[in-house]
């Protein structure tokens, strides 16, 4: 399982690319807020920020704040946002 911090030129590139890979991508994430479906995320279906900015939650069912994403038990964290988001603060979650 795999969560994507930031779905822009990069995050949903690599979100889509692991996808097709047979990965579940189970959470991406923009500046709103986390999209979470823990049995798996349609990659295709959720516009990059390129392609909509900021509609990663649209339609969500459930949308987490965005410090969760961090929280979540994944097997991979993707950080392809912004630099310096892990931090001592956040390391162990």
């Amino acid at each position: 399982t795999i969560a994507v911090q930031g779905y822009g030129s990069v995050g949903a590139k690599a979100a889509r690319l692991l996808d097709d890979w047979g990965a579940d991508i189970v959470a991406v994430s923009d500046v709103k807020g986390v999209r979470y479906e823990p049995d798996g995320i349609d990659t295709m279906a959720v516009p990059s920020f390129e392609e909509e900015p900021e509609a990663v939650t649209d339609d969500a069912d459930e949308v987490l704040a965005p410090e969760k994403l961090f929280e979540l038990d994944v097997d991979m964290l993707v950080p392809a946002a912004i630099g310096n988001v892990i931090t001592k603060q956040n390391v162990h979650d």
